[in-house]
């Protein structure tokens, strides 16, 4: 989500939060404010869209986008790596690959093996995804948004739809 926060420029409010207001601000200053909490309500509306049920239940008491993201921070560190359990879907996979993975419960899991996925574009050219953990008995696949952007992918959630797409084109 991070990338997210970053491409709607609200990344400082959820990091830092809303400063509160003293006393005897000038009319810029409470403009400036009014600004800041525009930014943390937009970037808790965000946060909200991407929680299920289950996630959703720990952060809607919180009043801010930082307490949110504290919150889930605390909770699930999120997916620092692409990985898939179907060893089919791999173009070529280095078995030699091992190392462990911890999920937001908490629970470690073998990666037996990493490589590349070749995708087929919505214009039907293909491209590989490369880095990808295999994790046997894995039941959802896992893109690392952080891993897309590192790479320099663009993403854009719109109506739960994530479109993902390459600056360089």
């Amino acid at each position: 989500m991070r990338v997210l926060f970053d491409y709607h420029e609200l990344w400082d409010v959820v990091e830092s939060g809303v400063s509160a207001l003293g006393d005897n601000v000038t009319e810029a200053q409470r403009e400036a404010h009014r600004d800041q909490k525009k930014k943390d309500n937009k970037a808790l509306y965000l946060i909200h869209q991407g929680m299920n049920e289950e996630k959703f239940e720990h952060i809607e008491g919180a009043t801010t986008a930082s307490e949110a993201w504290t919150i889930l921070s605390t909770n699930y560190k999120g997916c620092t790596n692409h990985m898939c359990g179907k060893k089919e879907l791999f173009a070529d996979l280095d078995d030699s690959f091992h190392t462990k993975v911890k999920f937001g419960d908490g629970r470690f899991v073998l990666v037996t093996g990493k490589g590349r996925i070749l995708i087929t574009l919505k214009n039907g050219d293909h491209k590989y995804i490369y880095d990808v953990f295999y994790v046997p008995d894995m039941k959802s696949n896992l893109l690392s948004m952080g891993q897309l952007a590192e790479k320099g992918y663009v993403m854009h959630i719109v109506e739960n739809k994530l479109s993902i797409f390459d600056k360089k084109r």
